[in-house]
């Protein structure tokens, strides 16, 4: 029976779900796709894994949606539902301990930020 639960947990390691974060790291890591709380855990949660993880992904989504927003004002009412959901997925991803957002994380791990 152990060795199922070291099996399953090693399953959710190679899925970039971190299964010991705690509760508060899950909420604050979803907290991060505020821009503000992002920056902020940039400096003061940069030991938190989970959260550092988000806020970087969370500062790649903000720039892109400041990027192509005024860039595609005529495709206004297709591109907001795509960066809502985007943005819900990547929450929801958060919340349920997982570290890498798909495409998110591929930006962030080029940044300099360390």
């Amino acid at each position: 029976m152990e060795k199922d639960t070291d099996i399953q947990m090693e399953d959710l390691k190679t899925k970039g779900v971190k299964p010991e974060a705690s509760t508060g790291d899950k909420i604050l890591a979803a907290l991060c796709y505020v821009p503000i709380i992002a920056l902020l855990s940039l400096f003061v949660f940069n030991d938190k894994e989970l959260v550092y993880a988000h806020a970087k992904q969370s500062i790649v989504f903000w720039v892109i949606f400041a990027i192509v927003m005024p860039a595609g004002f005529f495709l206004f009412f297709i591109l907001l539902p795509l960066f809502a959901t985007w943005l819900l997925v990547a929450v929801l991803y958060a919340l349920s301990g997982r570290m890498r957002v798909p495409v998110l994380a591929e930006i962030a791990d080029k940044l300099p930020i360390k």
